[in-house]
């Protein structure tokens, strides 16, 4: 069982109830957990796809940190590319 410490450091792609988010973990509580160098997709394409390769159909990325609500979070998985940057 991952507790909320094992994510930290991490670059991962979080799919809440209405958004998607990549991101590194760079802190976390039990209620919210915050991601640096993060961006919002608007649209993963074909979802395996985007995380098989990396490849993602839009992208806007996010100048800050952005703190995410856990009770809003479907799942997370490892995102094993480079975050991206890049408003696509």
């Amino acid at each position: 069982m991952i507790n909320h410490f094992d994510l930290f450091g991490q670059s991962v792609f979080i799919r809440t109830v209405t958004h998607y988010y990549t991101g590194r973990v760079t802190n976390t509580s039990e209620s919210v957990i915050m991601l640096e160098d993060a961006a919002w997709i608007a649209d993963t394409g074909r979802y395996h796809i985007a995380l098989r390769d990396g490849i993602l159909n839009e992208v806007e990325p996010i100048p800050s940190w952005v703190i995410i609500n856990r009770e809003a979070i479907v799942d997370i998985v490892p995102w094993n590319h480079p975050l991206p940057r890049e408003a696509k």
